[in-house]
């Protein structure tokens, strides 16, 4: 998968991932949905989808479960203020039933968390509800193409947060490693968010860094925590990390 820094806000030159310019790829026929409350709203955005790209378009969250139902667009672009949506919950939502839809999410977001969580739910693109045509036409080409289009102050923070889901599923599938006596008795219980998060504890990550990187609430993180404490009989979250064969995790 590419990655395109959002030009808009970085105040840099589109680039693909490689840092080298090139011309942009042909354009393959493709039906990009809009699902925005405002007719005029509509209206502007699709004056961004240019030939060969086809547009329909949704005004409510109904409407447009029934057109990605009814019409498999290749591209959606979601108005993150659409009546009904729920936020990055509903984009998830939304994916469960077209997971091959590339989504860019258009809003005015109150902080970077806020981005990173749409990202987190399986969008490939987050813009300002007012970016300018040409960088919206360019945002759903990058799509297209596979790409993630992000600004460049959220690669970081998007990165590790891949790099970590990466190393707590590594962990969750390598399996716990038993102790002999009672500890550990019950890890056959323990549900697939249980030993994720468990594996994240023996890594050494902190109750609000695991709430974080699962757009989780900390009271959600400990609750699981003490679910997995009592099935486990671990006793307490030092021998829960060794379970999960990590050590005993940082202090906290």
């Amino acid at each position: 998968m590419g990655l395109s820094l959002h030009p808009s806000l970085s105040g840099q030159p589109h680039r693909p991932a490689s840092g080298t310019v090139t011309d942009p790829a042909p354009r393959t026929a493709a039906t990009v949905a809009i699902a925005r409350g405002g007719a005029d709203g509509r209206a502007n955005w699709r004056r961004a989808i240019l030939e060969p790209y086809a547009a329909v378009e949704a005004d409510t969250l109904e409407a447009l479960r029934e057109l990605l139902a009814s019409r498999q667009p290749a591209v959606l672009l979601l108005d993150a203020a659409l009546p009904g949506l729920n936020g990055p919950a509903g984009l998830s939502e939304l994916r469960q039933h077209s997971p091959q839809l590339r989504t860019i999410v258009l809003g005015d977001f109150r902080s970077d968390s806020e981005e990173l969580a749409y990202f987190r739910a399986g969008a490939r693109a987050c813009c300002r509800s007012d970016i300018s045509l040409v960088l919206l036409a360019r945002a759903v080409d990058a799509v297209l193409r596979g790409e993630v289009w992000i600004r460049r102050a959220l690669t970081g923070s998007l990165v590790t947060e891949l790099a970590a889901l990466e190393a707590a599923c590594v962990a969750a599938a390598r399996g716990p490693q038993r102790p002999a006596g009672p500890a550990g008795a019950g890890l056959d219980s323990l549900t697939a968010r249980e030993r994720q998060i468990a594996a994240m504890l023996a890594r050494g990550d902190s109750d609000p860094s695991i709430a974080r990187q699962l757009s989780l609430g900390e009271r959600t993180v400990k609750a699981y925590v003490s679910r997995a404490l009592r099935k486990s009989g671990a006793g307490d979250r030092a021998r829960l990390a060794l379970l999960f064969g990590g050590g005993e995790p940082a202090g906290r």
